[in-house]
């Protein structure tokens, strides 16, 4: 638990909502009729029957760049590990393709441009990784980071955007146990 605590107090802006609040957040920023918005709601469920409590505020970047995913395949290439790995080695990751991704990946470049010039909605995360959770269970928890639930390309643009100087806190959800 200290280390969560830690990691809540770097975040700017803190407000405690509801999960009612979230889940009214979700379904406005997603398609609920989505396999996609299904999927993130039943997580974000799970998530909050084993956490508990929820807070409102905006991600500074190196908690951003720290921030954990599971295993992510985006197309034929494999962005993220079985274990999970952060934001900053994601993004590198895909940096490292160079034009392969560009050409294996065209839809997620597209969302990546567009959000890097603005970042909409909120990202979702947990300050522990969800017990016995889809993926999560093989994902190697790391002391100091919150996890990924959804968000995903609002991460990475924002990856992007503290790469390229002009980053602006995001506006995200934490769930965390008391």
């Amino acid at each position: 638990m200290g280390s969560q605590n830690l990691l809540l107090k770097k975040l700017i802006d803190v407000k405690k909502i509801s999960f009612d609040d979230v889940k009214e957040s979700f379904r406005k920023e997603n398609n609920l009729n989505t396999k996609h918005g299904k999927l993130v709601m039943e997580v974000l469920e799970a998530t909050n029957k084993n956490l508990g409590k929820w807070i409102k505020a905006k991600i500074p970047k190196e908690i951003l760049l720290k921030t954990l995913i599971l295993r992510h395949q985006h197309g034929e290439i494999e962005i993220s590990f079985s274990n999970g790995s952060t934001i900053k080695e994601v993004i590198d990751r895909i940096i490292s393709f160079g034009k392969e991704y560009k050409e294996k990946c065209p839809e997620c470049v597209k969302i990546l441009n567009k959000y890097k010039k603005k970042i909409p909605g909120h990202i979702y995360l947990a300050a522990e990784k969800p017990n016995n959770l889809y993926g999560y269970p093989k994902a190697k928890y790391r002391q100091g980071s919150f996890v990924f639930l959804d968000g995903l390309h609002r991460l990475l643009a924002g990856a992007y955007q503290i790469r390229e100087g002009n980053y602006k806190p995001i506006k995200c959800f934490v769930a965390f146990k008391d």
